[in-house]
Order: structure tokens, then sequence, then C-alpha cells
């Protein structure tokens, strides 16, 4: 992760470790990166059962694909810091990433 301010990189580890922990899904990057999906995937999944709005939808996708049996492999990326923009990171989207783990896991 390049040039990413402390607070973001620290936020990122944290969270994805929290959501690893509590689903035990054995991927590492569950909020990041570029998804790429197998048709097979994506037809196996009810996505009109995916609850999540924000970022969280990458946790909920990746953990509904593992549950279903589907391997996942990454491929690092390098994220930059933005150039313009302002982050749409807010209480109610780390909100939503903290409860769906648990969500998830309870169901």
């Amino acid at each position: 992760m390049s040039k990413w301010p402390f607070r973001r990189f620290i936020l990122s580890r944290v969270g994805n470790l929290y959501a690893r922990i509590i689903l035990g899904v054995p991927q590492c990057d569950l909020t990041g990166g570029l998804k790429c999906w197998r048709r097979k995937v994506l037809e196996s999944i009810d996505l009109d059962a995916v609850v999540a709005e924000h970022y969280a939808f990458q946790i909920e996708m990746s953990w509904r694909g593992w549950k279903h049996g589907f391997s996942i492999y990454e491929v690092p990326i390098t994220f930059v810091k933005r150039a313009q923009g302002v982050s749409k990171m807010s209480g109610r989207v780390v909100g939503e990433a903290l409860v769906l783990p648990w969500r998830l896991r309870l169901q």
C-alpha cells in the first residue's frame, strides 16, 4: 500500500483481520482490490439475499462464494494515495462493516 495515510492503512488491516477472524475466511484482503467472478459462482449465490450496501459488499460476496465451496485467489495490487476527490468512508459504512460479519456468521 503505497503512500497511504497511516489511519487508512490501519483501518484496512484491522478491518480485514476482524472480518477474517469472525467469518473464518482464508482470504487475506476481503475489502479491497479487483474482484473477478466466474459466472458459476455468481449463479450459485442468491444475490437477492445480499444485504450489504457499502464496502462490506466485498466481504459478503467473498464469504458467500467461499461458503459455496469456491476457491478464492488473490493477486496483490498496490493502492496509491487518492489524487482527487474525497473518501466515502462514513460512520454508517464503518458500522455496516462491523456488524455484517456477525450477521453472516449467525445465519
